[in-house]
């Protein structure tokens, strides 16, 4: 049989004989695609075509194609051949390039007298005409999220129908947060748009800074999905996501997005907003704009908090505001193998609770690597790394990890080569109580790069309290392992403190409540010691360490820096007890020491407590240099003399040493001339 061209499997020939690819091309269409001609009208007819036929794939061929604002319906795909494949936004219309939107209904009133709880897995509502099975509602109230960046954002989730009785609606899986009646629980009825695919094209905007809306945007739809697209220059967000169940976003690339807040333009690669829920984003790039991702934020999608978001394999560099972000709206999102790299702003930043990072790195970047804002509550970071992160002629940020909000739990990560402290904990003057941060088996080493004094391998900035380390690392600090401002609560737990260069182990006002429990440290100077300045810290199995209190407040009742044991019984007296460990077995306890500059102890004394009028006290006993015991002129007590009638019992002694003895009412001073060699002399009454 002799070959014809019109047996080609063209998009053409794939168009007249299949229904499933409409080339833009096709003369029924009539694009152009050299980069002047207005392709509008040609593209919304094959676009029209397709949805007519059910659905199918709207196809470029290479070229570019001058268009603006093509809106889409159900199962009806772009595709293009890929980079050279292009739609150049003409900015005819302020609206986005490509929209997918499904349809609302009006809000229905939740009736349930006690309003929606979690773990509810339905509703009831006034009247359900206006629901389907399958389909999805967005369950909210008038409940506002806290700073919420619109400031008018409410509380809201998607959820899908899996049933409806009479006035209930079922849903599959259970609602995540409280809904109160005094808020006006209400459930939008929602119909998805379906089959919305974008693939292999790249977009370009004709006229940056002149548009508001974007290239992409999704609104209600199911399962929306990207795929090699490649967005330059455009206003607005590349991809925006509102209130879409599930969808993903693979191998997308963004440059020079147009950050101008002033303007409304916000340079967002990729935004979920509203209910958007489960969304899958992996493998993207972003070069400057304002983000690579974030939630929420000034959108039109005011209802709604999205949830569950993956955010994996995305790098950022040269952006204008932190390289990956969330707003106030969001929950549990993730985000796992990012790298944020080199931008004007933070690294990482979340305003949301419950985000969690796994394995990213922020280097480079102006000022902290990662920042968990003070909304941020029970955040997590995980093997994660914050190097090289600094801001020129600002010493007072690069931190590499800063955590303003309660109950963050770090483990594994890496703070190193960073302009201000390796960890900062606290929300300085405002903000919420920072509480029950923990860190796991984390590294600080050669930050505090600047010269801000107050810095450290840990920072405890104010209004922070329970705070634990545990198996953590912390070197080569110029200022302290910690520096604190008047926080409490802290546990430093088998931690390794090692290659400092500071004068203190503790710098600042210090908690009020403090443990160090079964550290390993072994100071290369003197000057390495814990500094305590507080009454009630707590130090147990320290190895190689120094102790050192200081106070020189003569008023005792402002005393500090006390160290003690517990008595024995509830009506003895505290007890310093000291124990040693040596390599010889030995039941002989030596006392000796320096003093804290390291000089070797040449005079030991032993005072009272202060009083209201001195620092030191009274001097009680003293030790000189030459070894003399000196007595204050206060009553001497001194051991008896062996057995009754002198030293019969006992004649043992070394030259120097004193006793007294009394036979037959007559007493008597014992002095000891040489080795068991001793006089007496007889001691009458006044």
């Amino acid at each position: 049989m002799p070959w014809n061209d019109k047996d080609a499997l063209t998009p053409q020939a794939l168009n007249s004989r299949s229904g499933l690819v409409f080339n833009v091309k096709d003369p029924d269409f009539g694009a152009v695609g050299d980069g002047s001609t207005d392709d509008t009208a040609a593209i919304t007819a094959a676009i029209s075509a397709a949805t007519t036929a059910g659905g199918g794939v709207v196809h470029f061929s290479r070229g570019t194609y001058l268009v603006d604002n093509l809106v889409l319906a159900d199962n009806v795909a772009l595709a293009g051949e890929g980079y050279h494949s292009v739609l150049l936004q003409s900015g005819a219309t302020n609206t986005a390039l490509v929209s997918y939107t499904g349809t609302q209904a009006a809000p229905v009133a939740v009736t349930t007298a006690s309003g929606v709880s979690s773990g509810d897995t339905g509703v009831t509502v006034g009247a359900t005409s206006s629901f389907a099975t399958d389909d999805y509602v967005v369950l909210g109230s008038d409940e506002l999220v806290p700073n919420s960046t619109a400031g008018d954002t409410t509380f809201g989730e998607l959820l899908e129908v899996q049933g409806i009785d009479s006035s209930t609606l079922s849903f599959r899986g259970m609602v995540t947060r409280n809904y109160a009646p005094g808020d006006t629980p209400s459930a939008l009825p929602v119909t998805m748009l379906e089959g919305a695919r974008v693939n292999n094209l790249r977009m370009v905007n004709n006229t940056p800074g002149t548009l508001t809306n974007g290239f992409v945007s999704f609104r209600f739809c199911r399962e929306p999905r990207t795929e090699n697209v490649w967005f330059e220059k455009g206003d607005g967000s590349a991809l925006f996501f509102g209130h879409c169940a599930g969808g993903a976003v693979n191998n997308s690339w963004a440059r020079d997005l147009t950050d101008d807040s002033g303007n409304n333009r916000f340079g967002y690669h990729i935004l979920a907003a509203g209910a958007t829920r489960d969304l899958r984003i992996s493998n993207f790039h972003t070069i400057g704009g304002r983000h690579a991702f974030t939630t929420g934020g000034v959108s039109s999608a005011k209802t709604g908090t999205p949830q569950g978001i993956a955010i994996t394999n995305g790098t950022c560099t040269g952006s204008g505001q932190p390289g990956f972000d969330t707003h106030q709206e969001g929950l549990n999102i993730t985000f796992v193998n990012c790298s944020s790299i080199g931008n004007l702003s933070r690294g990482f930043r979340t305003r949301a609770p419950r985000t969690k990072f796994v394995g990213c790195v922020a280097d480079t970047n102006l000022t902290d690597g990662f920042h968990i804002s003070s909304d941020a509550s029970n955040c997590q970071i995980q093997d994660c790394t914050a190097s090289n992160n600094k801001q020129v002629g600002a010493d007072g940020t690069g931190n590499g990890f800063r955590i303003e909000a309660p109950n963050a739990i770090l483990s594994g990560c890496v703070a190193q080569n960073n302009n201000r402290a390796g960890f900062l904990i606290g929300n300085g003057s405002g903000g919420r109580e920072v509480t029950d941060t923990v860190l796991v088996n984390c590294r600080s080493t050669n930050n505090h790069l600047g010269t801000t004094a107050d810095a450290g391998c840990v920072h405890l900035d104010s209004k922070t309290t329970g705070v634990t380390l545990s198996g953590c690392d912390l070197s080569n600090e110029t200022n302290a392992v910690f520096f604190t401002e008047g926080s409490g609560a802290v546990r430093m737990l088998g931690c390794n403190i090692h290659d400092m260069n500071s004068a203190a182990t503790f710098g600042g006002v210090l908690p009020t409540d403090m443990a160090i429990l079964g550290n390993i440290g072994a100071p290369d100077s003197i000057g390495q010691h814990f500094d305590v300045q507080n009454d009630s810290a707590l130090f147990l199995n320290g190895t190689a360490f120094q102790l050192v209190t200081s106070d020189t407040t003569a008023d005792d009742a402002n005393k500090s820096s006390r160290l003690g044991a517990l008595p024995y019984s509830s009506n003895s007296a505290p007890i310093v007890v000291a124990f040693t460990q040596g390599r010889v077995s030995s039941n002989i306890l030596s006392v000796g020491g320096g003093t804290s500059a390291g000089l070797a102890a040449t005079e030991v004394d032993i005072y009272t407590a202060a009083n209201n009028n001195t620092a030191t006290g009274t001097r009680q006993v003293r030790v000189d240099s030459a070894g003399r015991l000196i007595l204050s002129a206060s009553t001497l007590s001194m051991a008896e003399a062996g057995a009754a009638g002198g030293l019969a019992g006992d004649a043992t002694g070394e030259a120097g040493e004193i006793a007294w003895g009394s036979s037959s009412n007559v007493s008597f001073l014992y002095v000891c001339v040489s080795s068991n060699s001793w006089m007496r002399a007889t001691l009458n009454p006044f």
